[in-house]
């Protein structure tokens, strides 16, 4: 997982990227996740509802320590939203989905990680899940 340590020197500098593309994504997120206003994202991120209102708006450059903010307050993988902002390399559908399995599957408990094992060897049992 990332963390803003992962970057080092980077944890300041903003990230270049297409402002107008991860706007829209942003936006879109927001709704997914039921987030009705910027105020609400900036709550759940830790950032201000005006920083949020700059990057939807294409005004600044989000610091890599808001982009971590904004993974945290839509409950997304950090490296989803690096890669929304087109500071990570695109992944494949399969790679993405392994990639939140093991975001929610590294946020569980003991007990919830011991039954989410199980269930995905019940699910590799069933002739209908399996491939």
């Amino acid at each position: 997982m990332l963390s803003s340590t992962s970057y080092g020197f980077y944890d300041k500098m903003s990230i270049i990227m297409d402002k107008s593309k991860f706007a829209k994504w942003l936006n879109e997120a927001m709704k997914e996740k039921g987030i009705l206003t910027q105020t609400e994202l900036g709550l759940r991120a830790g950032i201000s509802k005006q920083s949020v209102s700059n990057i939807i708006n294409g005004q600044s450059d989000p610091l890599v320590e808001t982009l971590e903010g904004i993974a945290r307050g839509l409950k997304v993988p950090p490296e989803k939203v690096f890669r929304e902002a087109g500071a990570l390399t695109p992944i494949s559908p399969d790679d993405e989905k392994l990639e939140e399995i093991t975001y929610i599957f590294n946020r569980l408990t003991d007990t919830g990680k011991e039954s989410a094992l199980r269930f995905f060897k019940f699910l590799l049992n069933d002739p209908e899940m399996s491939k």
